[in-house]
């Protein structure tokens, strides 16, 4: 119902938007008008072949504009706001309206979904550098994999978080770690107090057991 509601709206914005399947074919053969030869004989007119259809799902660009100019004007759900980026096929307008969306979100814990959404490595960056790590990082739901430049104020303090999750439900919980492209067996206090500064690269994995996780610290740190 919800991308019905904006299909509608970006109608209006560009009435070109998912034109009706067989609006752009010619019509031949049967239905064509039959030609006169200078001879007087008639014959079909050439068949040209039929125009594609516009097969694209969603102009994104006209999603993104759309959304700015009504999104304070309701809430929705991460559940809603997942159906409306499923339907942007290009991932910097789905980052544009998931920025003025997250705003809105009336179940706040589930502001992160965008990040499980993305299946590639370059998505992640462009969703990190143009909206910050930091805004996309829940405590609540940790478990993933991080790549963590400590230079960045950011990213190091999401790494120095993951690192406090990690002592109070299990140092165990953290896997396939590196740092500066080298493996690290496993995650112990030393290592968190002699490399956890502010340079160098950390590598991991986070993945508590449901029985581990500690949801009074999640709650802090949130």
């Amino acid at each position: 119902m919800v991308v019905t509601w904006f299909e509608q709206q970006i109608k209006k914005v560009n009435p070109q938007f998912e034109k009706p399947l067989n609006s752009e074919i010619d019509e031949t053969g049967s239905q064509a008008k039959l030609k006169q030869t200078a001879e007087g004989e008639s014959k079909p007119p050439p068949q040209t072949p039929p125009k594609k259809a516009n097969t694209t799902k969603v102009d994104g660009i006209a999603w993104a504009a759309v959304f700015r100019s009504m999104s304070d004007q309701f809430t929705l759900s991460s559940e809603q706001l997942a159906k409306l980026l499923d339907a942007i096929p290009c991932h910097e307008w789905r980052t544009a309206v998931y920025a003025c969306a997250v705003t809105r979100l009336h179940d706040y814990r589930n502001y992160d979904f965008i990040k499980h959404k993305m299946k590639h490595q370059e998505e992640k960056t462009y969703l990190y550098e143009s909206f910050g790590i930091l805004n996309v990082f829940n405590p609540h739901r940790p478990d993933g994999t991080y790549q963590l430049d400590l230079a960045k104020y950011e990213e190091r303090m999401v790494c120095k978080m993951l690192c406090d999750l990690a002592r109070q439900e299990g140092l165990n919980n953290m896997h396939e770690i590196k740092f500066n492209n080298s493996e690290v067996e496993k995650l112990t206090t030393d290592f968190i107090r002699t490399n956890i500064k502010n340079e160098g690269v950390f590598f991991g994995t986070y993945a508590c057991p449901e029985d581990k996780i500690r949801t009074e610290f999640r709650e802090q740190l949130g």
